[in-house]
């Protein structure tokens, strides 16, 4: 089990390494890029950067059903309704 934890680890590392690098990128070019594509660089920047941990938790949600670790599965599912929840409620403010 350890090794599989470990890849797991790996894993999330990179997926929020890579999320936060490519989400960075994006909000510096929209900062140097002319409107409309600057919005949408900036746009898609947040999206991304808010997107990344949300990504996270799917990832160990997948990873605790693999190992048949049922409560942390259900634990990760409650945290995914939050953040749906949440993001459905405050959509249109």
């Amino acid at each position: 089990m350890a090794d599989r934890e470990r890849f797991v680890d790996r894993l999330v590392s990179r997926l929020l390494g890579t999320g936060v690098a490519v989400s960075g990128l994006l909000l510096a070019a929209g900062l140097f890029t002319a409107a409309p594509m600057g919005e949408r660089l900036l746009h898609w920047g947040i999206v991304l950067l808010i997107a990344t941990p949300v990504s996270r938790v799917v990832l160990l949600a997948g990873a605790f059903a693999a190992q048949k670790e049922w409560r942390m599965f259900w634990a990760s599912a409650g945290v995914l309704g939050l953040l749906a929840a949440g993001a459905l409620t405050g959509a249109g403010h």
